[in-house]
């Protein structure tokens, strides 16, 4: 059957809008650290999902979930042929093609650690782990990661420490901390950088420092529901392994190659 879009807006007046969210309806929220609301800059693109969890939601009809069932061809179709009408009728948008997921902001603890990944309002985790990004990335929209780094990034922390994975607590200095444990004779700063990667890609974090805190957990999370979706090893959590590391670096270097 064919699949409706529908536009509630003058498109006319969307002239200062700087990137799109794909998410269930917009939401006033705004950035704690820039005061800069989501809705100030965005154009909504809702998508409907074929499974709704009231009992979930109290008695909304979506939330984002692994229990979601997959999203249809038509709606993949529609939706990049949408976004990529926009992009042309508006370059400025650029690659700011991103989830609800992406922008909403918050540390870890009000976020993580919910059953299934259910969480109190439904539109904090959209489009959900069932989208598959790689088909807008297949058209040339939204952002993609570049060639695959070594393991020589983010001062080497992860040839030094092959295995570990970088958690909430850690710290780069006073004393260093990684993956859990008190290190020395390490000085360089890896936690610092991958928050100013984490910050140049456009996430929020309330400080960009040496100290992995909940916000950075926060960010990392919402990174992975982004860039492990869909057909890809879906990934949720704070912790930041190599792989994980890796990503974020070719997803960085996509926004500013060196």
């Amino acid at each position: 059957m064919p699949f409706l879009l529908f536009n509630s807006l003058d498109l006319s007046h969307l002239f200062w809008f700087s990137l799109i969210t794909l998410l269930s309806e917009q939401e006033s929220r705004r950035d704690p650290v820039t005061g800069v609301s989501n809705n100030d800059r965005s154009i909504g693109i809702g998508i409907i999902n074929p499974l709704g969890l009231p009992e979930y939601t109290n008695g909304e009809a979506y939330v984002a979930t692994d229990e979601m069932q997959p999203y249809t061809y038509e709606q993949y179709v529609s939706v990049v042929r949408l976004c990529g009408e926009l992009v042309s009728a508006y370059p400025d948008i650029e690659h700011r093609i991103i989830g609800h997921n992406d922008v909403s902001c918050g540390p870890a603890e009000r976020q993580n650690g919910i059953p299934n990944d259910r969480y109190h309002t439904r539109k904090r985790w959209d489009p959900g782990n069932r989208f598959e990004w790689e088909r807008l990335e297949a058209a040339g929209l939204g952002m993609w990661q570049l060639a695959a780094e070594n393991a020589d990034i983010y001062g080497s922390v992860f040839s030094f420490y092959p295995g570990i994975s970088l958690r909430q607590g850690d710290r780069d200095r006073g004393p260093t901390r990684l993956g859990g444990n008190t290190i020395r004779g390490y000085s360089q700063s890896p936690i610092a950088t991958i928050k100013q990667d984490l910050r140049e890609i456009g996430y929020s974090l309330r400080n960009v420092d040496g100290s992995f805190d909940a916000w950075t957990s926060g960010a990392v999370d919402r990174f992975k529901r982004h860039f492990f979706s869909g057909a890809r090893d879906r990934r949720t959590g704070g912790e930041i392994d190599f792989t994980t590391a890796s990503m974020i670096r070719r997803i960085r270097l996509f926004y500013h190659p060196e």
